[in-house]
């Protein structure tokens, strides 16, 4: 459990309330990601 408190990317409900950020920032960033990972993939299946 000292793990997961210590570490700022597995933070807990109470993390965010108390950092004021909102949990919807986890679910922005990966779709952020999820674009970049595809043009990736398109990138290397291209080359090959």
């Amino acid at each position: 459990m000292a793990a997961i408190k210590t570490d700022p990317s597995i933070g807990d409900s109470d993390h965010h309330e108390r950092s004021g950020k909102p949990p919807i920032i986890r679910p922005f960033t990966f779709m952020l990601l999820v674009p970049i990972i595809l043009c990736i993939c398109k990138h290397t299946a291209e080359t090959r």
